[in-house]
């Protein structure tokens, strides 16, 4: 991250985000990407324009080839391997391309850039989906940690009943309506 100090009437710039020479090619034909350089500051809003097909999504998509430290450096001025170390990421793994872990190395990756954070919300779409049942069990307890430990309000969206054995409160969607099944409190009367 680097700062850039003006004169006194003048805004303060923070780099938050830097692209260098980054070149992509689609099966090695296509190139979409072709040593893009660019600098992003804090504060502004910044608008990619161009035809479908022309890389755009895939320019934001690039948040995948980092680092699992860098990821999480995205979120917070912690120092990320403390973290990613919580979360059985070893010091090795956090230097690796985040597309060359496992699914549940990365499932953890993105846990821990939102533990990072200091968002009071943790939003989680399937996170044990397509993953082994002890390693679903690890990434169920860390979320159960994170709202219980850390008083964050964690949301998962899941098909996983164990999961949802998990939950505090259980609601179902249906037909449009939101409706609570349990909560904690209920188990606890069920198991007296």
């Amino acid at each position: 991250m680097t700062a850039q100090i003006l004169g006194r009437n003048e805004a303060i710039t923070m780099s938050i985000m830097e692209l260098r020479q980054v070149g992509y090619s689609y099966d090695n034909k296509k190139r979409v990407l072709k040593g893009v350089s660019v600098e992003l500051e804090q504060g502004r809003l910044y608008a990619i324009l161009g035809p479908s097909g022309c890389g755009k999504t895939t320019m934001l998509s690039l948040i995948d080839y980092l680092t699992p430290a860098e990821n999480v450096s995205l979120t917070s001025k912690l120092p990320p391997l403390p973290i990613l170390e919580c979360l059985d990421l070893r010091k090795e793994e956090a230097k690796r391309n985040v597309l060359k872990l496992s699914g549940g190395q990365q499932q953890r990756v993105a846990i821990a850039r939102a533990l990072a954070s200091e968002a009071p919300v943790i939003l989680a779409d399937e996170p044990t989906g397509n993953l082994d049942e002890d390693t679903a069990e690890d990434i169920a307890d860390i979320l159960k940690k994170s709202a219980h430990k850390m008083n964050k309000c964690v949301v998962v969206v899941s098909h996983s009943g164990e999961l949802a054995k998990q939950a505090d409160v259980v609601f179902r969607l249906k037909k449009g309506e939101l409706q609570v099944l349990e909560c904690v409190q209920d188990r606890a009367q069920h198991q007296s």
